[in-house]
């Protein structure tokens, strides 16, 4: 599994335990068990190496800040941490998508 691939995995597995640690005390917020199912579900693509654009966190610190308007709560900061984790991983990933892309599309029949 490459580095990136698992400081993404640590910073998720935080984000569960801070979320899982908010809905015992506020269980009937709803925005809180649908983050905590996205954090889940990226830690299950992470964990079976599936593709990371199926991951789906994009998004979660503004729907916190919709619900909860707590800029000084430490699981916005480290949402946020992760979303720009996740961003940089796709970036790279699309990098060398494109360059295996451009290697195969100008390869000539007398390289093969």
């Amino acid at each position: 599994m490459d580095e990136n691939v698992i400081e993404i995995k640590k910073q998720v597995r935080k984000i569960i335990e801070l979320l899982e640690q908010r809905i015992i005390l506020e269980p009937n917020r709803p925005i809180l068990k649908t983050l905590y199912d996205r954090y889940m579900k990226a830690e299950e693509i992470i964990s079976s190496n599936e593709d990371n654009s199926k991951i789906m966190i994009s998004g979660g610190c503004r729907a916190y800040l919709d619900a909860f308007s707590d800029y000084m709560n430490p699981l916005l900061g480290e949402m946020d941490k992760a979303e720009k984790m996740l961003s940089n991983l796709k970036k790279v990933v699309l990098k060398e998508d494109a360059w295996l892309f451009i290697c195969l599309f100008f390869r000539t029949p007398n390289n093969l």
